[in-house]
């Protein structure tokens, strides 16, 4: 009988430590390399050596859980814009502060994406460019960019 319960203790501690969020910024890159599907294919490869203020976090998905991760750091003035004039041709949607203020969707789609994009502060413009929402399997798949101007900096996430 305490075989069984051993068993299950384990199985226990393996989901439970499994399921933990990562924070340590020297796992980014492994945690981005396991993913190869469209949702993280906006994300850097390797955070980029200019980069300051770099925080990380991921949550594994666990059983019907779904997984997050988000990078968020500051960058030069040039590579900002830079990216930030390249992600606005490929956004699905564009958010601004007013935008979010006056909740001005135009469709409950455009509502529903919203509500997965990150916590930001209002002076970000959130950038989505792809919400899913798969119903048969329970499932929500949303991702893009928050960016704000000064300092420069933009949050890279993708929740699903």
């Amino acid at each position: 009988i305490t075989a069984p319960i051993g068993l299950i203790n384990l199985i226990g501690y393996a989901f439970e430590y499994n399921s933990q969020p990562v924070t340590d910024v020297g796992q980014y890159a492994d945690v981005r390399s396991s993913y190869s599907n469209a949702p993280v294919s906006h994300f850097p490869e390797t955070i980029p050596p200019e980069a300051t203020n770099v925080e990380f976090y991921y949550q594994p998905g666990s059983l019907q859980g779904l997984s997050s991760i988000q990078v968020q750091m500051q960058l030069p003035p040039a590579m900002w814009s830079r990216l930030k004039a390249e992600y606005e041709t490929v956004a699905q949607y564009h958010y601004t502060e007013e935008d979010r203020k006056n909740r001005s969707f135009s469709s409950e789609e455009e509502a529903a994406a919203i509500a997965y994009a990150p916590s930001v502060p209002d002076s970000y413009e959130i950038l989505i460019f792809g919400f899913q929402d798969n119903e048969d399997l329970d499932e929500v798949i949303c991702y893009g960019v928050a960016l704000n101007a000064d300092p420069p900096a933009i949050v890279y996430w993708t929740h699903g």
